[in-house]
């Protein structure tokens, strides 16, 4: 059984350690292809950090005076520097097996760099929230398959100005015509409409 000193010991080689991790995934964030690193184990640490002092943002700081506090805290940094996603190695593995997994289940064909693109856009969260999470993945692979399609719905919404099913959303960030079209032929072609997910 460890003692309090000992802990301490522990505890600051595993705070100092688990801080630069905290550092490089802060530079990692700016990096293309990794701009949602902070949304996994980098937020995990930032509340359990906040537990212990909500002023701070590492965990390297004056340790718990109680054995027991420092013991949790110890532990939460330990699940953070075991965590996939707290490595750049890590993050890329799990981005190949989430994009493996999905093109397996839904016949798609993402490469990791297309599948991150689409993340980063936010076009998926955005499609996601109104459709669903396979729809919005159904639709993002329709878009990869068929650029020139949508290259002519883009140019045709610009002749014509029709708008569909009119969303001061989707308006807003531009994406109305282009998906609702795009989202409407992906839902033809499995017999279904727009109306049905209403």
């Amino acid at each position: 059984m460890a003692s309090y000193k000992e802990l301490v010991k522990e505890y600051r080689k595993l705070a100092k350690r688990a801080d630069q991790r905290l550092v490089r995934l802060e530079t990692l964030s700016y990096e293309k292809g990794y701009v949602h690193v902070k949304e996994w184990a980098y937020q995990r640490a930032m509340h359990d950090i906040k537990v212990y002092d909500e002023n701070a943002t590492r965990f390297n700081i004056k340790p718990p005076q109680t054995k027991s506090a420092l013991e949790r805290k110890i532990a939460s940094i330990k699940n953070f520097l075991s965590s996939a996603s707290s490595t750049k190695k890590g993050i890329k593995e799990t981005y190949e097996k989430r994009v493996a997994s999905i093109n397996q289940t839904l016949r798609t064909n993402f490469s990791v760099d297309d599948f991150q693109k689409a993340m980063e856009s936010g076009l998926v969260d955005r499609l996601k929230k109104d459709y669903g999470y396979r729809t919005a993945i159904e639709v993002i692979d329709r878009i990869q398959r068929d650029k020139e399609s949508l290259e002519n719905i883009v140019n045709d919404a610009k002749k014509q100005s029709i708008k569909i099913m009119q969303s001061d959303k989707w308006d807003s960030l531009g994406y109305d015509m282009i998906m609702k079209q795009t989202i409407a032929k992906e839902l033809e072609s499995q017999g279904l409409s727009l109306l049905d997910l209403k």
